[in-house]
């Protein structure tokens, strides 16, 4: 039933059509998921998988997110509380100083991925593996000291930035590397 590829169209039967499209609307009408069948895999990329992996990472970048955020209200809360103990007017201007508390260890990371993508131009990694193999190579030990979520914030910046690309691994992960754009601004 295989039809030669060099067959010209008016040669093709009509039941070689009507077999053909019976076969296109099976595939299309057929409720294959109550079936149980699930097309799972199509060449390379295997949906569960790479959408699990995807949706890992987005909730773990959630989650570090999250504990930023009670923080703040944490800090938020601690100032209201004193401004109500002292009984008088308080005027705040809350300033994004780098190099203190929080910031520099972000601005340390931020240096040190960012130098360690640079290096490594042209190769994509995820967080994790930036991280623990990145330690291992020479000047970069001091990767081994941040988390995998300060590493994924470090990289999501760059993202937000357009300094960093990204790139989905065939099993799902999110790869990191040096764009084009900042490659080019150098």
């Amino acid at each position: 039933m295989i039809v030669d590829p060099k067959t010209k169209p008016s040669d093709v039967s009509a039941t070689t059509i009507f077999l053909y499209s019976l076969g296109a609307i099976v595939l299309l009408v057929v409720p294959w998921r109550e079936i149980g069948l699930i097309p799972k895999k199509i060449g390379e990329i295997e949906f569960d998988t790479a959408l699990s992996t995807q949706k890992k990472e987005q909730i773990d970048a959630n989650v570090a997110l999250q504990a930023e955020v009670d923080k703040l209200k944490e800090t938020v809360a601690a100032l209201q509380a004193s401004i109500r103990a002292t009984g008088r007017e308080l005027h705040l201007q809350i300033v994004d100083t780098p190099g203190t508390d929080d910031f520099s260890q972000t601005s340390e990371a931020e240096n040190l991925v960012f130098r360690f993508l640079e290096r490594y131009k042209g190769t994509f990694f995820s967080p994790l593996r930036l991280r623990n193999w990145g330690s291992k190579q020479n000047g970069f030990s001091e990767l081994n000291k941040f988390s995998k979520e300060e590493v994924t914030k470090v990289l999501a910046d760059g993202v937000a930035k357009r300094t960093i690309s990204v790139k989905v691994s065939a099993i799902g992960n999110t790869l990191y590397g040096i764009s084009k754009r900042r490659l080019k601004g150098k």
